[in-house]
């Protein structure tokens, strides 16, 4: 139990101010506990980054599949999903992104991540063409990004009326009203009533 809190504290220190910014004595400190306490459970800063990392992002990964499960049709599951990911993603500091460069191990996990995200969501969106919900001329890959500058668009310009999952859910909600089908659309029509 302890090595989770540990965990769940060291990522959000991190993505909140960078991992370089962050030294072990302040996780310790925030923590209540002694860096010796760290040391038990970690060899060092790299290997208590990976852990982290691969924790977090395991949850997140756990996370959507709960949503498979509780979401039966496709677009409330693009959409969701999308709204998890934003929600997840929106929350660390570039200076992490940036920090992170210096431990590949953890990198290449997040890539990994990265990777697998975007090819669920690519699935996702086949499954959507073929179940004739999305138009086949759909490409996801421009959905993604259209998102994507949307929700950092908001973000940048200070917009603090919404947070970046409600930026997300509207944007994916209006972006793909013009990529569905008649029959899509009406599906579409009922989540934006239910709402984020």
């Amino acid at each position: 139990m302890k090595r989770e809190l540990i965990l769940d504290c060291v990522l959000n220190e991190f993505a909140a101010y960078g991992i370089k910014r962050v030294s072990l004595d302040d996780i310790a400190q925030k923590m209540h506990i002694s860096k010796k306490t760290i040391y038990d459970l970690f060899r060092n800063k790299e290997e208590l980054l990976q852990a982290a990392v691969e924790y977090k992002f395991g949850k997140f990964i756990e996370e959507l599949t709960l949503l498979s499960e509780k979401y039966t049709d496709i677009l409330s599951l693009l959409i969701y999903s999308s709204v998890e990911g934003f929600k997840c993603f929106s929350a660390i500091c570039p200076a992490f992104y940036e920090d992170l460069r210096g431990y590949p191990v953890s990198m290449a996990y997040l890539d990994s991540v990265k990777n697998y995200l975007s090819d669920n969501m690519h699935k996702r969106f086949q499954d959507g063409i073929e179940e004739g919900y999305i138009r086949e001329d759909t490409d996801c890959k421009i959905i993604g990004r259209l998102v994507r500058a949307q929700v950092l668009s908001m973000k940048d310009e200070g917009e603090d009326k919404y947070t970046p999952a409600q930026v997300c859910f509207y944007s994916m909600v209006t972006i793909l009203g013009g990529a569905c089908t008649e029959k899509g659309r009406a599906v579409l029509d009922e989540i934006t009533k239910k709402g984020i």
